[in-house]
């Protein structure tokens, strides 16, 4: 299908992103050391299905197409030759880490996206089973066996 082409994180909202050679993405919290990672104790609560943000991906081919800075994109995994709204209610492979494709989103940050993206090149994903994705290693493949949603 594709593969990651790199991978980023930030420990607190509002400061900026920070490449990084791999991330640990781990069940009910999120990715390892980023702004959106829960607690232990929030992670034991239920969250609603539609607000579950574990990892965010986003087209290398949509910022080339907007002549946007990767960086500032604010999404943890940059994807290559992946089409991110069909992974939308699937369960899909990086590296790893299964995960669920929760929603596809118009992509924000400290530009206005809606401009130069023109819609949906973002995907909202919540993490089913824990590991290690790497940046310019991992690939992403549609599970076969698409698992029931729990939520």
């Amino acid at each position: 299908m594709g593969f990651v082409l790199a991978v980023y994180s930030s420990p607190l909202h509002g400061l900026p992103m920070i490449g990084r050679a791999s991330l640990k993405a781990i069940v009910g919290i999120g990715l390892e050391g980023d702004r959106y990672a829960r607690t232990a104790i929030i992670a034991q609560s239920s969250l609603p299905h539609e607000k579950i943000c574990d990892a965010t991906l986003i087209e290398m081919e949509a910022i080339n197409e907007a002549h946007f800075p990767m960086i500032e994109t604010r999404h943890n995994i940059v994807t290559v030759g992946v089409c991110l709204r069909e992974l939308v209610g699937k369960v899909f492979r990086v590296g790893d880490v299964l995960m669920r494709g929760i929603e596809s989103t118009p992509c924000k940050c400290k530009r206005t996206f809606d401009t130069p993206f023109k819609g949906s090149c973002g995907l909202r994903a919540e993490i089913i089973t824990s590991g290690l994705i790497i940046g310019a290693v991992s690939r992403i493949t549609l599970e076969e066996k698409q698992y029931a949603l729990v939520h």
